[in-house]
């Protein structure tokens, strides 16, 4: 898994059995506007919505590449392979599949097969910088702040391990907001809000305000 600004530190008991915050819309709408004036999050959000919103296809290999080291660069998800990356990418196809929504693309994306490696943070985040309504992105900081909560308020029906699955943590995501009564936010907003809310429950051994995941 591809962390967010660096290695965390090992949480503590007590950060281990501390009930997270229970969230409302405008808490998490407050940690959304911390995010966008933060000058390097929000600063790197703008660059890639601009650049997303500037070569939305992926079939020619210039733009994807351009994206891919974009992203991978700003958000820090340990993709080194980035030119097999944009080839994959071109090679699968995906448009249709990402207007869809159909969130298999996401394992598609993940699976290179010139390194066997599986990049699932970067794949989610790939596609939802495409489709933003329909694709959350994943990391380990907000899987285990969303885990923090299962354990406390228990929202839906899965274990850890089943976050690592797409389409189920995707089921979770919309049960948490179901839960705790954020179905009117987007993903991307929601987001924002875990993110942050992880990096104040675990601090990080050296600190970085990148959106790093």
């Amino acid at each position: 898994m591809e962390a967010r600004g660096g290695p965390t530190a090992r949480p503590s008991h007590s950060q281990r059995n501390r009930a997270p915050r229970v969230p409302t819309v405008d808490i998490a709408l407050d940690y959304g506007k911390r995010f966008s004036a933060d000058t390097r999050t929000g600063a790197n959000e703008r660059a890639l919505t601009w650049l997303f919103g500037s070569y939305p296809a992926n079939v020619d290999h210039q733009q994807v590449l351009v994206k891919v080291v974009a992203l991978n660069g700003l958000y820090s998800t340990n993709v080194f392979a980035v030119t097999d990356m944009a080839d994959h990418i071109c090679g699968l196809g995906i448009d249709p599949a990402l207007k869809a929504g159909d969130l298999a693309v996401a394992d598609r994306i993940a699976a290179l097969p010139t390194s066997g490696l599986r990049h699932y943070s970067f794949a989610t985040k790939y596609c939802s910088w495409h489709q933003p309504e329909r694709f959350p992105i994943y990391d380990n900081l907000v899987e285990r702040l969303l885990w923090s909560y299962q354990r406390h308020s228990h929202f839906g029906d899965f274990k850890r391990d089943d976050l690592q699955d797409y389409s189920r943590y995707v089921a979770a995501i919309r049960s948490f907001m179901a839960r705790f009564g954020l179905s009117g936010l987007t993903f991307k907003q929601v987001d924002e809000f875990l993110w942050l809310s992880a990096r104040e429950l675990y601090p990080q051994k050296k600190h970085s305000s990148d959106r790093a995941r």
